[in-house]
C-alpha cells in the first residue's frame, strides 16, 4: 500500500478562536475610532505587570467594574475600567495612567482645535 492509498482520517479540525483576552502584540483590526481595544488595554497593563500577570489582573478590574470582556470599549467604559484597577490595588498606578492616555485619544478623537486656541497656546509655550 502507498502512503498516497492511506487513509489519513477526517480533516483536522479549524484553529479555534483567539480568546478574548488575546495577548497585546496579536494581529488585529484597530478598535473603531474613539474606542479603546482589549489588546491597547492588556499593553497598558503590560507597563506594569508581565504577560499573565497582565490578563489576571484584567479579569479582576473587569469584575470590579461589573463589566465582561470585549473586543473594544468606549470612553465611559475605559474609565469604568480604569476605577476597577484602582480597586485592584495602588500598584496598578502606571497601568492606569497608560489606559487613561488611551481613553483620553479616544474620548477627543473627533475634537477640532480652534485655530486661535492653538495659536495662543503655541504663543505662551
Amino acid at each position: 500500500m502507498s502512503a498516497s492509498d492511506q487513509d489519513d482520517g477526517p480533516p483536522p479540525d479549524p484553529p479555534p478562536d483567539p480568546p478574548a483576552d488575546a495577548p497585546a502584540d496579536a494581529p488585529a483590526t484597530p478598535p473603531p475610532k474613539g474606542r479603546v481595544s482589549h489588546a491597547q488595554v492588556l499593553q497598558a497593563l503590560e507597563v506594569r505587570y508581565d504577560h499573565l500577570s497582565a490578563r489576571n489582573v484584567l479579569r479582576e478590574a473587569l469584575q470590579r467594574a461589573q463589566m465582561k470582556p470585549a473586543p473594544d470599549y468606549s470612553p465611559e467604559e475605559a474609565s469604568r475600567l480604569v476605577w476597577g484597577l484602582a480597586e485592584v490595588g495602588p500598584k496598578a498606578q502606571k497601568a492606569i495612567m497608560r489606559l487613561l492616555e488611551f481613553t483620553g485619544a479616544a474620548a477627543t478623537h473627533d475634537v477640532v482645535p480652534d485655530p486661535e486656541e492653538e495659536e495662543e497656546r503655541l504663543f505662551w509655550n
